[in-house]
């Protein structure tokens, strides 16, 4: 998973990559990013790259939902 992940993390920096993906339509087939990503280095099966995704999306669902809950403002004492 870790290459999956490598990979994840290169299409997010790379607009190249980004516009290839684009271009392949909406969900394309895991294994055709599979074989993207050997392209560019990062060796990884389809389940890794799933299970990705799927780490990726928790980490950044525990990062944004935990920065904006400390960076919201705390009620006062007369909106409780």
């Amino acid at each position: 998973m870790r290459e999956a992940l490598r990979f994840i993390r290169a299409v997010r920096e790379d607009e190249a990559l980004r516009r290839e993906i684009r271009a392949l339509g909406h969900a394309p087939p895991v294994e055709r990013l599979a074989e993207i990503g050997a392209r560019c280095g990062c060796v990884f099966g389809p389940a890794d790259l799933e299970a990705a995704f799927k780490r990726d999306a928790a980490m950044r669902w525990i990062f944004y939902t935990s920065r904006a809950a400390h960076l919201a403002p705390s009620p006062s004492d007369d909106e409780r």
